[in-house]
């Protein structure tokens, strides 16, 4: 919660000497130049700046990771007693977790400047540069790797197949084998699919979704776990339509971000879930995004409805991408990930295999589905072995331990904040 109350920012060009050098040239422009300017909010990585810098109490200090015109900088702000100061520091990238360290590494503790130290002599490997100076900016080592030392695994084979054809593929090796089965957020058990079943229905809102969509669309999800997401994911991949995931806890301005960052067409959302009203929000944010020309309950009869173009699913390719996923946003804005039906369909693969699944597990799947945990390693690990997932629709420690207990269950994926 802390934040920069007064900054003046001098940019450092990227073309004007050294990053040391043009710290200093800030630095001293900046001593006296501390004018009243809106707040800056500061990112997390203030923290190690305080810690490093080794101020305690009132003699706090702060760290804003600015960008300005493609150079990213580094803004130390010293609240000392007698006066405040303020460092810039420019840096090679976005600030991460060892910012704090590059601002005291050159500046010192309580704000003073920081001591001149003689270059430290590397204990590098025969045939590699010296490391470079105590405080420097850039890599330790200039390296220029070429080989590895550590082949690939050989033994682990990369399917060539889409996550629509996987499911066709099972759906006809186990067609009456259980995949799916819903415990609903009050705990009680619900629906139940088959393999055949799944496929059934996944084909048939495929075929829907064709005539609203172009493959290639990106259509955005915002709910929790539930057996329509499962369809959903399953419809996406048959229709060649990109899935992108949205956490049910995001508010109006995380929402209105991952449909604009990922140039989505359509929000598929419930009602509301722990008390989020997210169908008024979904309307009232899709409103104002022109390129979102569809909002569609989950829960609704419109799940099915037909468009105007013609049914027709489309030859989908493995390494045609099939979803977005947004990363937590911790550090700065979140960044959407495009994984492809070829990396999703192998990955869950490795993983039920380590995890020992076979056509004879049942997987309770307590993980997000808007998680690649959830809609991937477990949904698609349960695809690759053929086996029964239980699917809960809301954590709750006790309904996991009865659904441990009831279904006999294998397999189980979770955190240490779930497991613990």
């Amino acid at each position: 919660g802390q934040r920069v109350t007064a900054i003046s920012l001098v940019r450092i060009r990227r073309s004007r000497g050294s990053p040391c050098g043009a710290a200093r040239e800030a630095c001293r422009e900046l001593d006296l130049s501390l004018s009243g300017l809106d707040p800056v909010p500061l990112s997390k990585m203030g923290t190690h700046l305080l810690a490093s810098l080794g101020i305690k109490g009132k003699n706090r200090n702060s760290l804003a990771c600015l960008r300005n015109a493609g150079s990213h900088f580094a803004i130390a702000y010293m609240k000392l007693p007698a006066f405040p100061k303020a460092a810039c520091v420019r840096i090679d990238g976005p600030c991460g977790p060892s910012t704090g360290f590059r601002c005291a590494t050159h500046f010192g503790r309580n704000g003073g400047a920081a001591r001149v130290r003689s270059p430290k002599v590397s204990k590098a490997p025969p045939g590699l540069p010296a490391a470079r100076a105590v405080g420097a900016i850039s890599a330790m080592y200039e390296l220029a790797v070429t080989t590895s030392h550590v082949p690939a695994q050989s033994d682990m084979e990369t399917r060539e197949i889409t996550i629509g054809a996987l499911l066709r593929e099972v759906a006809a090796a186990r067609p009456e084998a259980e995949a799916l089965v819903e415990v609903r957020q009050d705990g009680t058990e619900g629906r139940r699919w088959t393999y055949a079943e799944l496929l059934k229905d996944a084909e048939r809102l495929a075929m829907a979704l064709s005539t609203r969509f172009a493959p290639g669309e990106r259509v955005v999800i915002w709910s929790p776990n539930s057996p329509e997401w499962v369809l959903m994911e399953y419809a996406c991949a048959l229709s060649g339509l990109v899935l992108v995931t949205a956490n049910p806890a995001f508010q109006a301005r995380e929402l209105a971000y991952v449909l604009e960052q990922s140039r989505a067409v359509a929000l598929f959302l419930v009602e509301k879930f722990r008390g989020n009203p997210m169908g008024q929000i979904g309307a009232e944010v899709a409103a104002s995004i022109p390129s979102v020309r569809e909002v569609t309950d989950m829960e609704s009869v419109a799940f099915y409805t037909e468009g105007y173009r013609p049914i027709a699913l489309p030859d989908v390719a493995p390494g045609d991408a099939a979803m977005i996923q947004y990363t937590s946003g911790t550090t700065g804005f979140p960044k959407g990930a495009v994984l492809s039906h070829r990396g999703l369909v192998n990955k869950a693969r490795f993983y039920a295999g380590r995890c020992g699944a076979t056509s004879a597990t049942t997987w309770v799947n307590i993980m997000p589905m808007f998680h690649t945990s959830g809609c991937g390693m477990v949904t698609l690990g349960c695809l690759q072995a053929g086996c029964r997932m239980v699917l809960i629709s809301l954590f709750d420690p006790d309904v996991v331990l009865d659904q441990l207990e009831a279904s006999g269950a294998d397999i189980i994926l979770g955190v240490p904040t779930m497991v613990v």
